[in-house]
């Protein structure tokens, strides 16, 4: 099966290729975290970022990291520095007026324990500590696959991911276990009764033999999911065994109730089947890398970019791999069932632990070994990343016969870039201790182009009109 598999992928990457792809580049945000695990917003301009040990921080408006956390729960958070800790955070769609949010961490027990939070009465760069509400506990028989995840879908419901419980192969058979709440996504409503409610359209609430909770089965250990808001659609990462890493596609009409197969089936391949179905009774992956091809290890979900600045990254769904740094795409808004564009774009940066984007719809991840937040840029469309404030003033612009680049100081180091809007680079120059630099225009047609400037670990990216 894996052989046919691979010639389907085969096309898609020539079909992928002969299209116009997104040149993607990270531009440095934040540093200065420890072990950031997820990344989110509330809303507002503020991005929210996670750290293992159990704080939550904030980065303003202008991307400075504040110093006094959000809320720091260290105390009954358990962090080993593998996979527990503080790992998933989801603000209420109607945080702006009730200050409630929800977070998913290992307690002091090993469980993984669900709770809401309340945002502090009178500073909003705070919560309160105090406010926790338990709603959900989950026994945790070994310390891996703790999944983590939490996001509110587009209907409005509280979704988690939990892994299969841990050691390997699931040898409790959790995730095809439906009595058990792991290696399972699950659904949630938090706005009727405490500490939760059940939807009533939950796939199995007429069933004595699965829990309410569910929404889907046969999961491994799926530490990333997200909803393209676009349609609805449900992208799940699935952590792999040792063979197979897997991305699944729900789409946003579906009524749940999926089984994904594990432990019977890794990827497409058999597993552990004494007791299963055919393969062609699961939900097949929409996509399989396979870890003997040294594409990665442990799969990073990320999301379907709807953001303004970046058009030619619209409409794909990007992702990556925590243990080789590589990223991969697929052209979302042209799946019908099968993938048909499946790209691996190289190897940009280890230990990517996860993906988040901003209120506007733009695009991070974070490096959990480094401590720093990049966002995603595409060098090909991408205009007005960065403040150029902080770095220079450029002027003219629109230039005739040439623009000057004066900085704010000298600068130790500084790369200037030119591109036009198909991604050709069309000049590039390196420059130390310098003030001042003149770009003449030399042959350039009128027109739209994109300046990136790098300055120490600032940077700029924005358009200049050539006329």
């Amino acid at each position: 099966m894996k052989k046919a598999f691979f010639s389907l992928l085969f096309f898609s990457l020539v079909t992928l290729q002969a299209q116009q792809l997104p040149l993607l580049d990270f531009r440095l945000v934040a540093s200065g975290l420890t072990r950031p695990t997820d990344i989110t917003h509330a809303g507002d301009e503020r991005l929210f970022v996670l750290e293992q040990a159990g704080r939550i921080r904030i980065l303003d408006s202008s991307r400075q990291l504040l110093s006094t956390p959000f809320l720091d729960i260290r105390t009954i958070v358990k962090d080993t520095r593998n996979e527990q800790g503080l790992l998933g955070i989801a603000f209420h769609p109607d945080y702006a007026s009730n200050g409630f949010f929800y977070l998913n961490y290992t307690d002091n027990n090993g469980a993984t324990q669900v709770s809401r939070f309340t945002r502090d009465s009178t500073n909003i760069q705070l919560a309160d500590p105090n406010s926790e509400l338990k709603m959900l506990n989950i026994s945790q028989p070994f310390t891996n696959h703790n999944g983590g995840q939490l996001a509110f879908g587009p209907d409005g419901y509280l979704y988690i991911s939990t892994g299969d419980g841990g050691s390997g192969g699931d040898p409790q058979n959790n995730s095809q276990n439906r009595l058990s709440l792991l290696g399972k996504m699950l659904r949630l409503e938090v706005d009727g009764a405490l500490p939760y409610g059940i939807p009533a359209d939950n796939p199995f609430v007429n069933d004595p033999a699965t829990r309410d909770e569910i929404w889907a089965l046969g999961l491994r250990n799926p530490w990333r999911f997200s909803f393209d808001p676009l349609n609805g659609d449900l992208w799940i990462a699935d952590v792999g065994q040792d063979a197979t890493e897997e991305l699944s596609r729900q789409p946003g009409g579906s009524q749940g109730g999926e089984n994904y197969g594990w432990r019977c089936y890794e990827g497409s391949d058999p597993f552990q089947t004494n007791g299963c179905s055919s393969f062609g009774n699961y939900a097949s992956p929409l996509f399989e890398y396979d870890n003997s091809l040294n594409f990665g290890e442990s799969v990073t979900g990320g999301f379907v970019y709807r953001g303004q600045d970046h058009p030619g990254m619209y409409g794909y769904y990007i992702f990556a791999d925590y243990e080789t740094g590589n990223f991969w795409l697929t052209l979302a808004d042209s799946l019908m069932g099968f993938p048909t564009t499946i790209q691996r774009l190289g190897v940009f940066n280890k230990g990517i632990s996860s993906f988040g984007r901003d209120h506007r719809g733009e695009l991070y991840v974070a490096d959990l070994a480094n401590g720093r937040i990049l966002q995603i840029f595409d060098k090909r469309t991408g205009i007005d990343a960065g403040n150029l404030s902080d770095i220079a003033q450029i002027s003219p612009n629109p230039f005739s016969d040439f623009f000057r680049i004066q900085f704010k100081s000298p600068q130790s180091q500084v790369e200037v870039q030119l591109w036009d809007l198909s991604g050709k680079l069309l000049f590039a120059q390196k420059e130390t201790h310098i003030r001042d630099m003149r770009i003449d225009r030399n042959e350039l047609a009128a027109g739209v182009y994109v300046l990136e400037i790098k300055s120490n670990e600032k940077s700029f990216r924005g358009k200049i009109i050539a006329r």
